[in-house]
Formats: C-alpha cells, structure tokens, sequence
C-alpha cells in the first residue's frame, strides 16, 4: 500500500455536519411557522405536518433518525478501532466499551427509552423540571465515573478530545434539558414559545455537535487508502498532534 495515498476518514464529517445544521433550522422554522399560523386551514396543516416530520423536539422523525445515526456510526467507528488494536495486541477493552455506550445511545434515540423514565419519576414525585432529567441525572453522573475510569488506558489525545466531546453532549442532552424543563414546569413557559424553541435548538445542536467531536476524534487515529486490492485501513494513534504509527499495526483490507 502507498502510505501517501492514504487519508484520515474525517472528511465526512462536514457534509453531514452540514446536513444536520441544515436539519436543524428547517425543523425549528417549521416550529415556529406553525406555531404562528395555528392549524387553520390548508396551509396551517401542511406546516403541522412538516413539523412533526423535521421539528427536533418530536421523536421518530427525520431529526431523531439523523441523530441515531450518527450515533450507530461512533459505535461503529469505535468498534473498526477496537478490532485493529485487538489484531494489533494492543489495550482495546476501553475502545470495546465506548462502542457499547454508542450503541446504546443510538438505541435509546431511536426508542426514547428515556423518555420512559418520566412514567417513573412522576410516580415518585419528581417536580420541578422534565421529568426523565431528575432520574437521569443520577445515572448519567454514574455513567460518567465509570467512563472516566474505563479511560484510564486510552491514549492521552484521545481521551482529552473525548472528554470535550462527552461534556458538549452532556451540556445538551441534561444540561440545556433541566433548563428547558425549568422554563415549562416552574415558569410556565410554552411549548410553542420562540423562546422554548431556540432552547431546544441549542439543546439538540450540543447534543449534534459533541457526537460528531467524539466521530472526529476516534475516525483522527484511523488511516484509509484505496488501491487495486481494495480499500485498506489501519490504526494511527495520535500523541500530541503528531501521528504515531503503531507497532504492528494492522491493515485491513
């Protein structure tokens, strides 16, 4: 293989960041066009529907459907990674792990497990904010310390870049959430408010943003070529902006 030809998979990203910025603000124009025109007539209809199909804060829809994967494809770039170090007999357990986180992130997008947990928290009395927050808080928080350890024996970059990406996601998808349940269940703030919406897009934005940091950072340590036997990858770590090749790595056609 001509190691010259060979690139870092990252260019993808930005056509999809594109696409889910491009998401985003149809979504919340919809929003808001729909909840300015009400449902009246013909075109009040239309702009309901279109809501439901693109709004961010409706599940099972084109938004959440992005969302999810995305999700699936950190799961699977983890999971590329994990099997190079494990040919390599490199430490890849803490790799393995993360996969599973984004597997079931991608999972619970496409489910709203979640959103289940509000049933729950309703039932024990929980007030003040969305329900499903105040539950999931608490095991966010463990989660958290767990993934902290696990990471232990993670390349240095590797861990410092997913640490920003997992607090960018964490900001959103809890963070800027409690803050948006505050302004619905403790100050009255409706849903159809602008002012709910553009939380909600800066929620679902920090949520976007910090998968496609965590997709930077992991598909940064993998090199791609093609060439007349195929496409071949192999794993570079990166130590301090500089690319390392690692002993026996392996290539994967």
């Amino acid at each position: 293989m001509d190691r010259d030809e060979a690139t870092t998979p990252t260019a993808v990203l930005r056509p999809v960041a594109v696409v889910g910025a491009l998401l985003l603000l149809l979504g919340s124009v919809l929003a808001l066009a729909s909840d300015a025109v009400g449902e009246r007539g013909a075109v009040g209809s239309a702009l309901v529907d279109a809501k439901g199909v693109f709004w961010a804060n409706q599940e099972l829809n084109v938004w959440s459907w992005y969302s999810t994967v995305l999700l699936a494809a950190l799961a699977a770039a983890f999971a590329v990674t994990a099997l190079l170090r494990r040919a390599a007999r490199r430490p890849h357990v803490d790799v393995v792990v993360f996969a599973c986180v984004a597997a079931w992130l991608s999972i619970d997008e496409a489910a709203a497990l979640h959103e289940r947990l509000g049933t729950l928290a309703r039932a024990v009395g929980v007030r003040g904010t969305f329900e499903w927050v105040a539950l999931g808080l608490p095991v966010a928080i463990v989660g958290v310390v767990a993934l902290v350890l696990v990471s232990r024996r993670t390349e240095p970059l590797l861990r410092r870049r997913l640490g920003i990406a997992a607090l960018v996601f964490l900001g959103g998808s809890l963070g800027l959430e409690a803050v948006a349940g505050t302004l619905v269940e403790t100050w009255g703030l409706s849903k159809t408010a602008p002012l709910f919406i553009l939380e909600v897009t800066l929620e679902e934005a920090a949520e976007v943003a910090g998968v496609l940091l965590a997709l930077r950072a992991v598909l940064g340590g993998l090199r791609v070529a093609v060439g007349p036997s195929g496409i071949a990858v192999h794993d570079e770590p990166e130590h301090g902006g500089r690319r390392v090749r690692a002993e026996g790595a392996p290539v994967v056609r």
